[in-house]
């Protein structure tokens, strides 16, 4: 039996967001990918002060060739307080949505909570985020985060 600490609990993060990336874009890896990876790990880091990376296989039903899919992939997570915690879900999904229109994928998911939520950005979305996206020159890592920032920070009206 374990003895009991003394020591009381600080606080608790009983929410978990984790995000799920490909290992590729259509097939070829990119450097753009290790660029959207760490903005995603810098999000979670500045968002809820800490994350994890897990590499591991995936598997999906391809719907053109009716086969079973295996891929390498990549997933981040946190944990999160309850504090605050409705405020981030916007940017969670704009997030997802970046991921998403990044990897060239029809649609990304992201665990909220141990439910699994699919994200596939609208025409608009797209289109905005792209206009967006080109007037930034992202041709590193740092910028990446930067642009993450902005989107999730100035663009809630215009991305939606």
């Amino acid at each position: 039996m374990m003895a009991k600490s003394k020591e009381p609990y600080v606080k608790t993060s009983p929410h978990r967001v984790a995000f799920y990336l490909p290992s590729v874009t259509n097939g070829t890896p990119t450097a753009t990918e290790e660029h959207i990876r760490e903005a995603v790990r810098t999000f979670l880091v500045n968002t809820f002060h800490g994350a994890t990376e897990v590499k591991t296989v995936g598997f999906y039903n391809d719907a053109e060739s009716k086969t079973v899919v295996q891929e390498e992939i990549k997933y981040y997570y946190s944990f999160c307080p309850d504090e605050g915690w409705e405020d981030h879900l916007d940017e969670i999904r704009r997030v997802a949505n970046m991921v998403c229109i990044e990897f060239a994928q029809s649609e990304v998911s992201a665990e909220i909570d141990s439910v699994m939520h699919f994200y596939k950005p609208t025409e608009r979305y797209r289109e905005r985020y792209a206009y967006l996206r080109a007037k930034e020159s992202l041709d590193s890592a740092p910028k990446w985060s930067v642009f993450l920032k902005y989107i999730s920070k100035k663009t809630r009206d215009s991305l939606g």
